[in-house]
């Protein structure tokens, strides 16, 4: 049988969720801006509608998360 991947962003911020935020190693604001970088990047695609506000703190929001990610990495 063949192996199938999940492609869905939901899925895979729900995982995290389930994976980290339980366990206390990833806070619950961090997940919250996954979902908000989800939904302006759905905007962004299908209704061309996006600000320089919204990008900058998403970039904000990228960086604490790659930073927490490298934390986590380092542990194992």
């Amino acid at each position: 049988m063949p192996k199938t991947t999940e492609k869905s962003h939901a899925c895979l911020i729900e995982a995290i969720r389930n994976f980290y935020t339980q366990k206390g190693e990833i806070g619950f604001w961090l997940i919250e801006a996954l979902q908000k970088a989800r939904i302006l990047r759905e905007e962004a695609d299908y209704h061309g509608e996006f600000t320089k506000n919204q990008a900058q703190e998403l970039l904000k929001n990228a960086r604490d998360f790659f930073s927490k990610a490298e934390d986590l990495l380092k542990k194992k």
